[in-house]
C-alpha cells in the first residue's frame, strides 16, 4: 500500500488510518477552509497593492500640503497684521477724537461765557441774560 493516494479516488496508508481514526470527516471542511485561505490572500494582496498605490499618491501630494499648509499660515499672519494695524489706527482715531471733543467743549463754553457776558451787559440782570442765552441754543 502506498503511503498516500495518487489522486482522491483512491487508498493509501494515510487515509486507511483516516478512516479508522475517523479523522477524514475533517478533510472535506480543511479543503474548504483551505480554498478561502487562497482567496483571502489574493484578496489580501490586491489590497496591500491598492495600499502601496495609495500611499504613493499621498507622499507625492505632501510637498504640495505643506506648501498650501505654508500659504495659509503666511496670510493668517499677513491677516493678524493688517487687523493689529487697523485697531492701531482706530485707536489712533479716537484718541484724535476725545481731543478734539475736549478743544470743542472748551471752545463753546468760553463763546458761551462770553455770550452771556453780553447778554448780562445788555440786559442788566442776570436772570434776564440766562433764558436769553437759553432761548439762543434751542
Amino acid at each position: 500500500m502506498k503511503p498516500k493516494a495518487a489522486n482522491e479516488h483512491e487508498d493509501g496508508l494515510l487515509e486507511y488510518l483516516e478512516d479508522i481514526i475517523g479523522t477524514s470527516k475533517y478533510k472535506e471542511p480543511i479543503d474548504e477552509a483551505l480554498v478561502d485561505v487562497e482567496r483571502l490572500q489574493e484578496e489580501r494582496s490586491v489590497k496591500l497593492n491598492r495600499l502601496r498605490i495609495v500611499e504613493k499618491d499621498k507622499s507625492a501630494l505632501e510637498d504640495e500640503k505643506r506648501e498650501a499648509e505654508d500659504y495659509l499660515r503666511l496670510k493668517n499672519d499677513c491677516v493678524r497684521a493688517a487687523s493689529r494695524l487697523w485697531q492701531f489706527y482706530i485707536w489712533k482715531a479716537l484718541l484724535t477724537a476725545e481731543k478734539l471733543e475736549d478743544r470743542m467743549v472748551r471752545a463753546l463754553s468760553r463763546i458761551f461765557s462770553q455770550l452771556f457776558e453780553m447778554l448780562q451787559k445788555h440786559f442788566h440782570d442776570k436772570e434776564k441774560a440766562y433764558v436769553v442765552s437759553v432761548l439762543i441754543l434751542f
